[in-house]
């Protein structure tokens, strides 16, 4: 794994849970999803939980030719990253 990958892998997952989270963008179909689940709606009110949820699938997808636990490390290590970032920014909802 190249250091280059890791910080695309973690601004776009950022990004992504950001877009999710806080924007206009896609207020309606979060809106949607939050009214079928209390899970769902919880999750989408947390950068920090929606960021968990995302680096899953993305990882497994981008880091391919990592080995399994090396692979959970990224995710919970995209997890501190959006902790930290997201307190950096005010995009916490505590």
């Amino acid at each position: 794994m190249h250091l280059l990958d890791f910080i695309i892998f973690i601004f776009g997952i950022y990004g992504i849970s950001w877009t999710i989270t806080q924007s206009k963008l896609l207020s309606k179909p979060v809106s949607w999803l939050q009214s079928k689940s209390s899970f769902l709606e919880e999750m989408f009110n947390c950068i920090v939980c929606t960021s968990f949820w995302i680096s899953i699938p993305f990882c497994y997808l981008y880091f391919v030719g990592e080995i399994w636990f090396t692979k959970i490390l990224i995710c919970f290590s995209q997890v501190t990253f959006s902790w930290i970032l997201a307190y950096l920014l005010g995009d916490l909802d505590e």
